[in-house]
């Protein structure tokens, strides 16, 4: 049975902000980001995530070539109106796609105010879903017949309930990433926990930030991948990792830390997780689980 090799990287980054966008400058980036390509290169992960914010037009070419065969999920980048978009490569397509519920405390929010209603803008999703087209905020991830939401922070907040529990939706969806630069983590892992309270055959995960400058609403990491998990897989986990999350679908979830990481892991295709040992068919999930601290340089914890 295949498995979905997923590449997390959690970047150490301060964001700047004007009247107009947020960002992060590269030069401070450069390092982590050298090093996440490189295990791009040599791990040939799957699925690739980057936080929000942490996008630059400069690797374009890089990660496109890269995605083919493969879905890397780049991160996001104010465009020239101030408009937060997630750049989402698969399979050699480049997609922008808009941030649909700006954070309340975002520039983009002065400039470009949500103006969505979750139950609204959902409904039209699954009215294009029956009639056999798939927005773009859906990818299939090559290789399988299984769809991925791609829902940037305050949209996985918003939706990734409707999107989880949608009989439409669902029985098509491998799982849902979101890139964040969020300072609130406990809610959204809280959002999770109900996610997959009553979806217990898909993935969620969650790549957040670490701002180096530490102020008390800024980003402070906590990415964390949650989904199908066998017991002894999980017990591991926590005593190797001390990723001590109760959650029985609660996988890996990285501390607050000003150190960049990258997490990998191999995950089984979510609806075909047994949780029987003893069944024929058991296999452990998720396997080859590397935690990798303070890729390209990350700033000190002291």
């Amino acid at each position: 049975m295949a498995t979905t090799k997923l590449l997390l990287c959690q970047l150490s980054v301060t964001q700047l902000v004007n009247l107009k966008r947020e960002w992060v400058e590269f030069a401070e980036v450069k390092a982590q980001l050298a090093k996440c390509h490189e295990l791009i290169v040599e791990r040939k992960p799957d699925i690739t995530v980057m936080p929000e914010t942490c996008y630059f037009p400069h690797f374009e070419t890089f990660y496109t070539t890269m995605s083919v065969g493969r879905l890397i999920v780049a991160g996001s980048r104010y465009n020239e109106d101030g408009v937060n978009e997630t750049h989402v490569f698969c399979d050699g397509k480049h997609t922008a796609l808009r941030k649909l519920f700006p954070s309340p405390k975002e520039v983009m929010e002065n400039n470009h105010p949500n103006c969505n209603r979750p139950d609204m803008l959902f409904s039209e999703w699954e009215n294009e879903v029956r009639q056999g087209h798939w927005p773009d905020y859906f990818v299939l991830l090559p290789g399988t017949d299984q769809v991925v939401a791609i829902l940037n922070c305050m949209d996985y907040y918003r939706l990734g309930y409707y999107v989880a529990n949608s009989s439409v939706i669902a029985p098509k969806l491998w799982g849902i990433v979101s890139p964040c630069s969020n300072g609130q983590q406990d809610i959204f892992v809280r959002l999770s926990q109900a996610i997959h309270d009553s979806s217990s055959r898909i993935y969620s995960i969650v790549v957040n930030s670490a701002n180096a400058s530490r102020h008390d609403d800024s980003s402070q990491g906590e990415s964390y991948v949650y989904g199908p998990v066998t017991r002894n897989i999980k017990a591991h986990l926590a005593k190797m990792h001390r990723w001590d999350e109760k959650h029985p679908a609660a996988i890996c979830h990285l501390k607050a830390s000003r150190q960049a990481q990258a997490l990998l892991m191999d995950l089984l295709p979510p609806r075909k997780v047994e949780f029987f040992a003893r069944d024929s068919s058991f296999r452990s999930n998720p396997i080859n689980v590397e935690l990798i601290d303070g890729i390209g340089g990350a700033q000190d914890e002291s």
